[in-house]
Parts: structure tokens; C-alpha cells; sequence
């Protein structure tokens, strides 16, 4: 074999592995540790190179020294084979081939993976990382990241777009370019409570770069990383919230319809200008205002249509006050208005005439043109009250006065009217009271009949004998009842003393009738007339021992067809129904008929003239007359004299009551008068 040849194609091979070896390592070794690895079995190579390069000198040393003889001749012939000067060639290629293997079965390999988890490590921080600043960026309030020094060092997109300002130009700015509030020479004092605190929380005002001032609400954190200092703030747009509280604010003070103040609103400006009037020691003007009649542009055209005039009525009241003045709306048609700084109280007058000027102009609304009026009740700080409280009510009562007094006018609040408001007051504390303790007695007046003289019937009355103040009119304290909701109680008061005094009456009188005067809001509650009925059967009594006597005030057009189903069912009952007071009232021969009414009673106004005044005697005979077609007895009320009662007896009137025969008298008084005889 040449070993020439051999030679140089051992060193070919030899040369490509290492460098096969190099490019491998360059191209793949990152991880230090085994860098250092393969630096060190690079010098195990260059050792054994080392070692194969002495083998070849020393060959080379024996070739020449043979030819001095250097060596003994037998050395020199083993050492001189071919054979053995290729071992060195031969090892730097075994571990030439060594450490490519182990490159390529143990450390690329474990290279690549090593790599390989590093990269999927660092792609899984880049999606964190991305992730996050997706996710700020997404988030609904503004965050900044500020420096100890005020500067805006990092954002998020919501407080650029909140503030209208690119990044870039957030990032060149200070916190007191942003916040008016924060000026520079206040930012240290805050910087140092967030350290010491760590937390704030606080409310302030962003500018946007168009200038707009906006509220936000800021929750401030001292964060403290790789040794430096942040201020992470979270800030939150209120201007929403503020937009929320407002329209939560203007409903809960401000009239859906008409826009005024209510009634809560009202009370603390009212309060606010009793504070100022105190100072300034001057006067306040309080008005209330009631449309009249207003109920019945409702029930004719509807509240639809009756809102829209209301609404132009609120409108041409504002028209009429001054800037200074409050008005508002308290509820339905009801208005009221504060007028401060009023110097002489007379000099509102014209004020007042003003806003009933603006009240009474004809108002149009859908082609249709209403008229109205109103009545207006006025009070005074301080003269007539120091209180918002009774000045409203001062208010009210004059205006409940003015409307007694025939409305569509003023009236001013005295202390007469406070006199006899707490008259008022006191009557009614006092007969709830007698109620209570059976202090109330009921008196009977008997009504006789035309034809045998006889008692037909005893009407029974409400009598009051105050301890203190003697005896109070039932025209004082009925109408009281009614307007505080104690005629219920009265009813049923009345109802229970009646069936006593009837067994009394009944041992005299097996056919005695009672009849008691009863209130239009009995009717109303029909659980009332049933409780009278059960109250009668569970007695023993049937329903015709009893005539329910009403007022014509149950026939008005607006509660009428409340009662019907309560008349019917004292109708079944058997319970006779009378008419009292017939034709002074709201009188109407369609509503007679419709209540199926038994009996009418003739006012006494009518009587007491009736032999003098050929009208009132027409009208006598003109009610006898439609009542005997109608199928209704007649009872003639208030007669007090022969001649009274022989004419009414010649019209043909049925029934006969008055001092002529006997007054009013208590249970006794009856029981002796039918003791003695039944006719009068």
C-alpha cells in the first residue's frame, strides 16, 4: 500500500472531522456549561495531538539517528514499519470520530432541547407579556405609572383616549399638566402621604387636552420595584356617575311635568331663605295656590289633556314671578311659591294680582279653550310664623279659606284663622275623645202621621254635652267628623245606641221605626252599611225597624256611581231610604230614580214660610205631587204652627216633624211620651 496515499487521505478525514467538529460546535453550543465542556476535551485533542506529534518526531529523530547509529538496530527496524507510523494518525482520528458522536448523540441534542425550552419559555413570557399589556390596555379606567418627581412614565390606551392625548405625548408630560389640582409645588406633600400610606384614595378633575374638565375618582399605589419608586394610579372617568346622580338629583327635586321645584326641593329653599331673612332681618312671602274645579277638566277631557293645561298654566306662573321667587308644584293642582326680601307685605299685591291675571287667561290646548281660577292662601315670615313648617300650613289653611269664601281670590293669613284652626284642632282631639268615652247621647224627634196623628217614626239625633264648653251644635262637629275621618266612627257609635233604645221603644210600639241621618262616606265604604246591617240582625231587628236618612250631597254627578251596589244592598235588606233637606242641594228626579228612594223629607226653609209665600208653597205641592207619582211618601220638616201643618196637611203631605209636636228629646223623654199615649 503507498503509504503516501494513506497518509494524506488520513489527514483528509482527519481535517474534515474537526472541522465538521467546529462548524457544530459554532453553530449549536450556546448553554455555558457545555461550552466549558468542549473546550475542555478540545485540549484532551490537542493533547492527544500533542502526544500523537512527539511519536512522529521521535520517528523522524530514530530515522536520522540510525544513520549515526543512534539506536540499536533491532529498536530501529520495529519502529521504522510503516505500520506503526500511522497509530498517531489513527488515534487523532478515533477521537477526531469520538467526539463528533458524542456532539451529535449527547450534546446537540441536548443542546436543541435545552434551546428549545428556553425558546418556549420566552415565547410563553412574550404572550404573558403581551397578554398583559392587551388586557391593560382593555381595561375601563385610566391607569398611569408616575415617578417620584410627577412625570407620567408609562399609560395605558384608556387615559390617552380619555384625556385625548398619544402616548408619546403622555410621556413627556408632569401630573400637574393634567390635574389643575396638583400644582408642582403641591406634588412633593402628596408624594410623601402615598409613601407613608401606601394607598390613597381621592377624588379630583382631569383637563383634557380640548380642555374639558372631567371628574374622576383616583385610587393611588406606592409600588417600589428593583429599587426604584412608582405611583401606580388608577383613575376612573365620574362624569357618567356625576350625569347618573344629577338625573337621580333633578327627579327626586324637580316635577316630571311642569319642570318646578317639588315639594322637597321647595322645603329647602324655603328653609334656606328663612336663614337669609333672619339675617337680613327682612320678610318672606309664602303663597299657596289651588286651581278650582280643576277635577273636572280631568274627568271631561281627560288627564292627559288636563296636564297639558296644567303644564301651560305652570308656565305663564313663571312668567308672572320674579327672578328671586321660588314656584313649585306640590302635587296634582296644587302649587306654592316663596317670594323673599318682601319689605312691606301689602306691596306683593300686585305680584298677587299678577299671578291671578296669568291664572284666569283663557288657556288653549288641542283646539279646545279651557277658563279657570284659582284660590290663593298667603303667610308671612316672621310675622305670622318662624317655622317652614307652619308657614306651610298657614299657607294652606288660607287658601282652604279663601276657597270657602267662594275662590277665584286671595286671602291672607290672620290670627283669627289661626284661632280657629286650633278651635278646630282642639274640637277634633276632643270628640275623638268623646267617642271614646261614650260622652255623645243620642235625642229622638218623633214624626207623626198626617192621618191619625200618630208617631210613625222617631228620627234620631246626635247630641254633644262637653264638659267644659256645654253643648256643641252637630252643625259644628259633623262637618269636623267628616273632614278627619271620624263620621265612621260616629255612624257605628250612633247605629249601636239606637238598637239599645230600640227594645226600649219597641215595648210601647211594636211597629217603631228609627231613623238615622247618615253621611255620604258611609256609602262610600260599603263595609260600613254591611257591618250596620249585621249589627241590626245579630240584635234581633230586621232592616224595616230603620230609615237611612242621606243628604242630596250623595246624588252629585262625582260619587254616585260609588254607592250604587251600597243602595241596593240596603234595598234587599228591607231598610227604607229618605231623602233630608229634599231640594236644597243637588237635586235631580234621574238620580231619585236610579237609588229607588222611599221616602222624601221637605226642607225646613221651605215650611217655615209656606203659609206666607205662595212660592214656597208651590214648591211644597210640586214635591208632594212628583214624590206620590213616583211611588215616595213626604215628610214635612221644621213645622212649628196650626196653620203650617193644617196646609201641608191639605197638599197631601204624608208625614209631619217639628216643635209643633216635640223637640229633640233623650231616650226618657221618648219613653214617657209613649207611655202616655202614641199621638201628639
Amino acid at each position: 500500500m503507498n503509504f503516501e496515499l494513506l497518509t494524506v487521505t488520513t489527514y483528509g478525514i482527519i481535517f474534515l472531522l474537526w472541522s465538521s467538529i467546529l462548524y457544530l460546535y459554532l453553530s449549536n453550543i450556546r448553554i455555558a456549561s457545555i461550552r466549558h465542556s468542549s473546550v475542555a476535551i478540545l485540549l484532551t485533542i490537542l493533547a492527544i495531538d500533542a502526544f500523537r506529534t512527539v511519536l512522529e518526531s521521535a520517528y523522524f529523530g530514530l530515522f536520522f539517528s540510525s544513520l549515526y547509529d543512534y539506536l540499536p538496530v533491532s529498536v530501529y527496524q520495529f519502529l521504522s514499519q510503516p505500520g506503526y507510523l500511522m497509530i498517531p494518525k489513527f488515534v487523532n482520528l478515533a477521537a477526531a470520530m469520538v467526539v463528533l458522536v458524542w456532539l451529535l448523540k449527547v450534546w446537540i441534542p441536548r443542546e436543541v432541547d435545552e434551546q428549545a425550552e428556553q425558546k418556549q419559555k420566552l415565547d410563553e413570557s412574550s404572550r404573558l407579556l403581551e397578554l398583559t399589556r392587551f388586557s391593560v390596555n382593555q381595561v375601563a379606567d385610566s391607569l398611569f405609572w408616575v415617578s417620584p418627581e410627577g412625570k407620567v412614565i408609562e399609560v395605558n390606551q384608556t387615559a390617552c383616549e380619555k384625556l385625548g392625548y398619544s402616548r408619546d405625548e403622555l410621556l413627556n408630560m408632569y401630573v400637574c399638566d393634567i390635574d389643575p389640582d396638583f400644582t408642582a409645588d403641591k406634588w412633593p406633600d402628596h408624594w410623601r402621604e402615598l409613601k407613608a400610606n401606601k394607598t390613597l384614595h381621592f377624588t379630583t378633575k382631569h383637563m383634557t387636552k380640548s380642555g374639558e374638565i372631567i371628574p374622576v375618582d383616583i385610587t393611588a399605589n406606592y409600588l417600589l420595584h428593583e429599587g426604584r419608586e412608582y405611583n401606580c394610579a388608577i383613575v376612573r372617568d365620574m362624569s357618567y356617575q356625576t350625569e347618573l346622580d344629577n338625573i337621580i338629583w333633578r327627579h327626586a327635586n324637580y316635577d316630571e311635568l311642569t319642570g318646578l321645584p317639588n315639594r322637597r326641593l321647595f322645603n329647602d329653599r324655603l328653609n334656606e331663605a328663612i336663614l337669609t331673612a333672619n339675617r337680613n332681618k327682612s320678610s318672606i312671602g309664602v303663597i299657596f295656590i289651588d286651581l278650582d274645579h280643576f277635577k273636572d277638566i280631568n274627568d271631561t277631557y281627560g288627564h292627559d289633556f288636563g296636564d297639558q293645561v296644567l303644564l301651560k298654566v305652570a308656565n305663564n306662573l313663571k312668567a308672572a314671578i320674579r327672578d328671586s321667587d321660588t314656584l313649585s308644584r306640590f302635587a296634582g293642582d296644587e302649587l306654592a311659591a316663596i317670594l323673599p326680601d318682601v319689605s312691606q307685605p301689602e306691596n306683593i299685591q300686585n305680584l298677587l294680582n299678577r299671578l291671578l291675571n296669568s291664572i284666569t287667561q283663557p288657556v288653549s290646548v288641542a283646539d279646545k279653550k279651557v277658563e279657570l281660577t284659582a284660590s290663593f292662601g298667603v303667610t308671612f315670615y316672621p310675622e305670622d310664623a318662624t317655622s317652614s313648617e307652619q308657614l306651610l300650613i298657614n299657607a294652606d289653611q288660607a287658601m282652604y279659606k279663601a276657597k270657602a269664601e267662594g275662590r277665584n281670590q286671595v286671602y291672607f293669613f290672620t290670627s283669627a284663622l289661626r284661632d280657629a284652626i286650633n278651635h278646630r284642632v282642639s274640637l277634633v282631639r276632643e270628640l275623638r275623645e268623646a267617642i271614646n268615652n261614650h260622652e255623645l247621647e243620642l235625642y229622638y224627634q218623633p214624626i207623626i202621621d198626617f192621618r191619625d196623628h200618630q208617631i210613625f217614626k222617631l228620627e234620631a239625633l246626635l247630641r254633644w254635652f262637653h264638659p267644659k264648653r256645654g253643648y256643641i251644635s252637630p252643625a259644628d262637629f259633623i262637618p269636623l267628623a267628616e273632614d278627619n275621618n271620624l263620621i265612621i266612627e260616629l255612624g257605628d257609635y250612633v247605629i249601636d245606641q239606637a238598637l239599645k233604645d230600640l227594645s226600649a221603644f219597641k215595648t210601647f210600639k211594636k211597629n217603631m221605626v228609627i231613623g238615622i241621618n247618615s253621611s255620604p262616606a258611609h256609602y262610600k265604604h260599603q263595609e260600613c252599611v254591611t257591618n250596620w246591617l249585621n249589627k241590626i240582625t245579630d240584635a234581633g231587628f230586621s232592616g224595616s225597624d230603620f230609615v237611612f236618612e242621606i243628604t242630596e250631597r250623595i246624588m252629585m254627578p262625582d260619587i254616585h256611581n260609588e254607592i250604587d251596589e251600597t243602595l241596593k244592598e240596603l234595598n234587599q235588606a228591607g231598610v227604607k231610604t229618605a231623602i233630608d233637606d229634599f231640594g236644597t242641594g243637588y237635586s235631580s228626579l234621574s238620580y231619585i230614580k236610579r237609588f229607588n228612594i222611599d221616602i222624601v223629607k221637605i226642607d225646613k226653609s221651605f215650611v217655615m214660610n209656606v203659609t206666607n209665600d205662595a212660592q214656597d208653597q208651590a214648591i211644597c205641592e210640586a214635591i208632594v205631587v212628583m214624590a206620590h207619582k213616583l211611588d215616595m211618601l213626604v215628610v214635612a220638616e221644621g213645622i212649628e204652627t196650626t196653620e203650617q201643618y193644617e196646609l201641608l196637611k191639605s197638599i197631601g203631605c204624608d208625614y209631619a216633624q217639628g216643635y209643633l209636636f216635640s223637640k229633640p228629646v233623650n231616650v226618657d223623654g221618648i219613653v214617657s211620651l209613649l207611655k202616655t199615649t202614641s199621638s201628639l
